[in-house]
């Protein structure tokens, strides 16, 4: 990726301007009383002038100049390095330049510099390299801001060069939840249920009783036997799953790599895998105040569906207005009815940073998709349980009274979300994903 930088004035600092006035009084002064005094202001204008020259040689070496900055995927939790490389190909050496990165403020750099003073010489290159600690999410590195100085720093030239690089950061399934869940089901495969409900595959035929879908009636039955029957089909041990997780400016407030939204990503991700080695058919449909990020149709696939967490964007304004939030739901609204098949599935939202302003809007989505013939829950998994482990018994002591409000105001927001017609759950945070496969086995009655 070959990027050219945005040309900006030269402008003379306040060195240039001093040595110009001594210069011009030398001069002065020159001209009236000595000859000697002249030849002193005149070779100090004459070298501005050679170092003005100079700073245009740089700016035409700096115009032609080449940046590139990696691009990275990665899985949460590694340290990932990004190289940001500028190439001189001109004759002329840009000395003292100070190189400027920036990169989203969702990341967090473990190693290197952001800014750095170096000299880019002439056919040659630099390369600076920066590691950050990953995290779910897609975040910009770049674009590159360079400050070029004279010698003697009485020139100074500001570019603004426009290469980004991308790190992209899918989460991590815990290798031990998937256990744990491998042995709650006490299963590995996908299996046959041998019991009557909804399928494809025939289970049995028997008499036609008031209210059986006429669409199921074995019509040469009829016509041979002259009785009504109709076919039963086996039900069916493969779920049909949607994740949907809150990815706006609420759920990204917290230590870094343990918000709630990163939390809700880590849940998802572990309880797909899970769900693929059964063979079930799962999606996820992330929403944010700058747009829906979604797997295109429900796949048996975990890859397809941490996918869209790579796209993710955080919100770089951390603007939390309560209008941006519903919209976002909203939109997430339609997306979900676009991917859902006509088959009974499961819909999860994890509302993982519960608000009362949107509460409504929440309850109507539940209450609509549960019009459509599908199962809906709404999950609130209390993230503030994590802390405590690990604390001394003091400070449990302590941390136990500062959350004390924040779970009640959990329970309350759950009672009245069961008030309006809506299925809550309400869990600590390391049982949640067992919780949410527990409603999974319940339903289709593994």
């Amino acid at each position: 990726m070959e990027v050219l930088p945005q040309r900006e004035s030269i402008v003379a600092t306040q060195r240039a301007k001093a040595l110009l006035v001594i210069s011009a009084l030398f001069t002065a002064f020159g001209t009236l009383y000595s000859p000697q005094l002249l030849g002193t202001g005149v070779s100090l204008l004459v070298l501005l002038a050679c170092l003005r020259l100079y700073a245009t040689l740089e700016l035409y070496a700096v115009s032609r100049c080449r940046a590139t900055v990696s691009r990275v995927f990665a899985v949460e939790g590694e340290d990932v390095e990004v190289r940001v490389a500028i190439e001189n190909p001109t004759p002329v050496p840009v000395v003292t330049a100070e190189v400027s990165v920036a990169y989203s403020q969702h990341l967090k750099l473990v190693g290197g510099v952001r800014a750095f003073l170096t000299i880019i010489p002439a056919k040659g290159s630099v390369t600076l390299t920066l590691r950050f600690r990953s995290r779910v999410g897609r975040h910009a590195v770049g674009p590159l801001r360079l400050a070029v100085r004279d010698v003697f720093g009485f020139f100074r030239f500001d570019y603004t060069v426009d290469a980004v690089g991308v790190v992209r950061c899918v989460p991590r399934a815990s290798e031990t939840t998937v256990r744990r869940l491998m042995v709650f089901t006490r299963t590995t495969g996908l299996t046959r249920s041998r019991r009557a409900g909804y399928g494809v595959e025939l289970y049995s035929i028997r008499e036609y009783r008031v209210g059986d879908d006429i669409r199921r009636l074995v019509w040469k039955y009829l016509a041979s036997k002259r009785r009504l029957v109709v076919k039963e089909m086996e039900l069916e041990t493969m779920n049909r799953v949607v994740f949907v997780v809150d990815g706006t400016a609420d759920s990204l407030a917290g230590p870094y790599g343990y918000t709630p939204f990163e939390y809700a990503s880590r849940v998802v991700a572990s309880i797909s895998s899970y769900l693929s080695k059964r063979g079930d058919l799962m999606g996820v449909v992330i929403f944010s105040e700058d747009g829906v990020y979604r797997t295109p149709k429900l796949s048996r696939s975990y890859r397809r569906v941490v996918e869209p967490f790579a796209d993710y964007t955080p919100s770089g304004n951390g603007d939390r207005d309560a209008g941006g939030r519903v919209k976002a739901l909203e939109k997430a609204f339609r997306h979900v009815v676009s991917m859902l098949p006509r088959e009974k599935s499961m819909v999860f939202f994890l509302a993982t940073n519960p608000d009362q302003r949107y509460k409504q809007t929440l309850s109507e989505t539940a209450r609509k998709l549960v019009s459509l013939g599908h199962e809906v829950y709404v999950v609130l998994p209390l993230v503030t349980t994590f802390e405590i482990r690990g604390m001394p018994e003091w400070a449990q002591a302590i941390y136990r009274v500062k959350t004390f409000d924040l779970v009640k105001n959990y329970l309350e927001y759950a009672r009245e979300l069961r008030k309006s017609g809506v299925k809550t759950i309400v869990a600590g945070a390391q049982h949640v994903p067992q919780v949410i496969v527990s409603m999974l086995e319940a339903r289709y009655g593994y």
